[in-house]
């Protein structure tokens, strides 16, 4: 008797494991005693700006990423309530997009990507320039449309960039420690692909 009780717990104690039923977030999810803590953003080293002058708010602002476009750059930061960004338009006479969503409360926001909840605005210049952000505490997720064709060129920061289309050519940019942007862009490349 006591082999076949032996038998029956190691029967349900393999399909347990097989199903995914062990008492984690389900067969794909890590551990929670093992899952990445992401680094709020107001933790990361801050990066110093280079080439044009900063904003004249500069001061409450920690700059976390900057890129380079052909006709200008774009710049992610971190305050105390809130992340955003700005574009400055180079040596067009036009002026950028600057864009800035408080981070979410309990219960609001939205849970789309990892370290969340994301609290999300968009706003273009009129320029054909349009960017979206969606900003929480340990990252933001970026998708800017430069009006210029191809990718940035230079990148500094904590940053990751992503082409996600062509026409218009938009860039995704995810800003926050290494950890959590690598699982940001590993559910939006599996969401595309279902897609």
């Amino acid at each position: 008797m006591a082999d076949r009780n032996r038998a029956w717990v190691l029967g349900a104690a393999l399909l347990s494991v097989l199903t995914g039923c062990g008492g984690s977030g389900g067969p794909h999810e890590p551990h929670p005693s093992t899952a990445h803590r992401a680094t709020p953003l107001a933790r990361l080293e801050p990066i110093p700006l280079g080439g044009a002058s900063p904003p004249e708010d500069a001061g409450r602002l920690t700059f976390l990423a900057e890129l380079s476009f052909p006709h200008g750059r774009l710049v992610a930061y971190v305050a105390e309530d809130a992340c955003g960004l700005l574009t400055d338009p180079g040596d067009r006479t036009e002026g950028g997009i600057r864009l800035e969503s408080g981070f979410p409360g309990e219960g609001q926001g939205s849970d789309r990507y990892p370290g969340g909840p994301y609290g999300t605005v968009s706003g273009a210049d009129g320029a054909g320039r349009w960017a979206s952000l969606s900003c929480s505490r340990n990252a933001m997720v970026i998708d800017y449309v430069s009006g210029d064709p191809g990718a940035p060129g230079r990148t500094r920061g904590h940053a990751t960039l992503t082409e996600v289309a062509d026409n218009p050519a938009t860039t995704r940019i995810v800003v926050g420690d290494t950890g959590i942007r690598e699982r940001i862009s590993r559910r939006a490349a599996a969401a595309a692909h279902r897609t």
